[in-house]
């Protein structure tokens, strides 16, 4: 450059040649693909350029009157909300333990929580679990009186979690019986056969409007399980429960553990035309297997003590030690379609991308991208962020899952729009939408459940729907939150 340029004179380590190296640098990472060692000498290099124009601002001046009325009003509802929300926490807990007295005996029952989807495939999830005693690859697991799959292997770096191997993978087998409709485990078996893996989807609803009608969608017939070797071939109907045998009579499809899940539901037998007068056997599931699993428990063999249940620790999400208080530095830090804030905080202070920015017990946002000092957040009305959700419905003490939405932006009104997809229909008394407290469910990582979204009226029936939720939008003019963040130990960034 000339010497008017400024730079030739002083040489790059001036200030001014300072800037043209920043510049420089910064044009050169936007012309290649992210390369993370220069992205955080840019996020260090350019922090003053982020930081000071927004503290010199005016801004909090402006809105401190309001900001102060806001914080008062919230603060005051959080002792409440976070009562209620330890409560449904308690009940979902609750909730997944086994209601029939003979799925109890001589099995040790250890709670869990989905944390996330395991990188190996959609048929496998990481739990948390409340303790490793005992606890090894083959054990099954259920929720409820559900069944859902075994474990697959432990964390090879000794924390308390393990992978589950879902019914739902294309290699998963397991033995099972029919029974009539509401027999329960005492019901005599009417046909045997081996379930495991997704049955081929079917065009047209079956006969006898198995498919719940037209309007299930592709979301509900994705969702049945595929059924082997059937005998009797011509059953139609029926309860459809896990039948393993122990290894001392031959030798179960699963492993030697597979028998202790014996009793327990994979869901209701069904049969859908296929033209020219053939039938396809399949089972209709009771969980969503994709995005609606929350609280389960590992079943192991009784270790003479007694037929005992791990619980372990109360779930952390109101727990003030896994919380980082942040103060906002702007309003907004994306584009002009996006909806999103600044914080002054940080990798060096713990904040990493996926975790959660809450004020008391209500969701915020969730951190989009973590700089060394700063951090960008998606807000709750940010179009294309994606949540899993637990329900508290009127009327009912333990949430019903969800699954996964996805946010859609906001309505003229305010409310923010999600996009569910129902894999199985809610079902209840009756055929109007229900009133419900939407709350965070397991299966995000950095995201904990139970934290307050909104109210909305939820359709009962299977299909894709657009919520309309309503939600309290002065958290999102707050300038101080915030972030949720992982333990010492824990090893996956919160």
């Amino acid at each position: 450059m000339s010497a008017g340029g400024g730079v030739r004179r002083g040489g790059l380590l001036s200030p001014a040649g300072t800037v043209y190296l920043v510049a420089l640098l910064g044009s050169t990472a936007l012309a290649l693909k992210p390369f993370p060692p220069a992205e955080r000498v840019l996020d260090a290099l350019l922090l003053p350029t982020r930081v000071l124009p927004e503290l010199a601002a005016p801004l909090a001046w402006a809105r401190a009157s309001s900001v102060r009325a806001a914080e008062h009003a919230l603060a005051a509802a959080a002792e409440e909300e976070e009562g209620r929300i330890a409560l449904a926490l308690e009940e979902a807990r609750r909730a997944c333990l086994p209601t029939d007295p003979e799925l109890l005996a001589g099995r040790r029952r250890i709670h869990g929580e989905v944390v996330g989807r395991s990188p190996q495939g959609l048929d496998r999830v990481v739990v948390r679990l409340a303790s490793l005693r005992g606890v090894e690859a083959g054990l099954p697991v259920v929720s409820g009186d559900a069944y859902l799959g075994r474990i697959a292997a432990l964390d090879a770096d000794g924390r308390r979690e393990a992978t589950l191997d879902l019914v739902t993978g294309a290699d998963f087998l397991v033995g099972a019986r029919l029974v009539a409709t509401g027999a329960g485990v005492e019901g005599e078996s009417t046909a045997r056969m081996v379930v495991g893996g997704l049955a081929p989807r079917v065009a047209a609803p079956g006969a006898g409007g198995s498919e719940g009608g037209a309007g299930a969608g592709r979301s509900a017939e994705d969702h049945r399980l595929a059924v082997h070797n059937p005998s009797p071939r011509n059953v139609s109907f029926g309860d459809v429960l896990v039948d393993e045998p122990r290894p001392a009579d031959h030798g179960g499809l699963g492993d030697r553990w597979s028998w202790l899940a014996n009793g327990y539901r994979l869901g209701t037998l069904e049969a859908a035309g296929i033209g020219r007068g053939r039938r396809l056997l399949r089972v209709r599931p009771e969980l969503d297997y994709r995005g609606g699993l929350h609280q389960v428990i590992v079943l192991a063999p009784s270790a003479g003590d007694g037929d005992g249940e791990e619980v372990g620790e109360a779930l952390a999400t109101l727990d003030p030690s896994r919380w980082l208080a942040a103060r906002v530095l702007a309003p907004s830090s994306l584009s002009p379609r996006r909806d999103g804030l600044r914080l002054a905080a940080g990798r060096w202070s713990g904040v990493r991308e996926g975790a959660a920015v809450a004020f008391g017990a209500r969701l915020v946002g969730v951190v989009e991208h973590a700089g060394w000092a700063t951090a960008d957040v998606r807000l709750l009305g940010d179009p294309g962020l994606s949540l899993t959700l637990l329900a508290r419905l009127a009327g009912e003490p333990a949430p019903r899952s969800v699954g996964e939405v996805t946010v859609l932006g906001r309505d003229a009104l305010g409310a923010v729009r999600l996009r569910w997809e129902a894999r199985l229909p809610l079902g209840g008394v009756g055929a109007e939408p229900v009133e419900a407290e939407l709350l965070t469910g397991s299966g995000r990582s950095g995201v904990p459940a139970g934290l307050l979204v909104g109210h909305a009226l939820l359709p009962r029936g299977a299909g894709t729907h657009e919520l309309s939720v309503r939600s309290d939008a002065r958290v999102e003019r707050l300038l101080r939150l915030k972030v949720h963040r992982a333990l010492v130990g824990e090893g996956a960034a919160p």
